[in-house]
């Protein structure tokens, strides 16, 4: 790794994260557009750190600074996923983001001005950040499994269930009478919320877990509610729920 400039690195990790999001998302069946986006972060990342380790020098640096500059405009979201540690890939996908975009950025400074990064002092300083990555994602894992949360068969047994899956609520738009919980459970390799505005109900649900909502402030007629880490209230992942007397 000491042989890499800065650049090439962070370049290097956003290829990187590029094909484990779209192997990922691959999986989960996610729409074109998506895959598309995705994919265009491993190959451009891949591109630009080719080009800046093969060929090093102003032209190169510049070129793969465009790059960098793309890749965040187009997946600036990426970064959000910081605050939620005990969410594995939201975690570790925020913190690689973040990381590529320093190193590239830094990196890509350094070029234009003629510095050299592939000494061992800085090859050191990325075998650093490497390991406290490693840290981070053992902390990240470790607090997934000890603050996955469950809710015993007898507390739901006359809750209504909605799932999230594929970054969908299943059913989406559903009724209910007046005073049923929910039992939400999370079915996804990612975070997720349930917000519900008209009952000032906001609560998280990380990866593997369930959570029994409390219905008994929503009053009668139809309320929206949506994952607020994955829609804008007015698209993506939103429902409606019809409490009937």
């Amino acid at each position: 790794m000491a042989r890499l400039s800065n650049q090439t690195f962070g370049l290097s990790l956003y290829a990187t994260l590029g094909l484990a999001m779209l192997a990922i998302m691959l999986s989960l069946g996610a729409p074109a557009e998506e895959l598309a986006l995705i994919g265009g972060v491993f190959v451009f990342g891949g591109i630009g750190a080719l080009l800046t380790h093969r060929r090093p020098g102003r032209a190169t640096a510049g070129v793969g600074l465009v790059i960098t500059l793309a890749i965040a405009a187009m997946t600036f979201f990426g970064a959000f996923g910081i605050t939620l540690i005990f969410s594995p890939i939201d975690f570790i996908v925020s913190m690689l983001w973040i990381v590529a975009f320093i190193f590239s950025i830094v990196g890509a400074v350094q070029a234009l001005r003629l510095r050299d990064t592939t000494t061992p002092t800085a090859g050191r300083v990325r075998m650093s950040a490497v390991g406290v990555m490693g840290v981070l994602a053992i902390v990240s894992i470790a607090g997934f499994f000890a603050t996955r949360t469950s809710v015993e068969s007898g507390e739901a047994s006359d809750a209504f269930t909605v799932e999230m899956a594929d970054f969908e609520f299943a059913p989406a738009d559903f009724s209910i009478t007046a005073g049923t919980p929910l039992l939400v459970t999370n079915e996804d390799l990612f975070a997720h919320d349930i917000t519900i505005a008209d009952a000032d109900i906001h609560l998280f649900v990380g990866p593997g877990s369930e959570r029994l909502v409390d219905m008994s402030d929503l009053g009668p007629g139809t309320h929206t509610y949506i994952c607020s880490l994955h829609s804008d209230g007015e698209s993506g992942m939103m429902g409606t729920i019809t409490i009937e007397e």
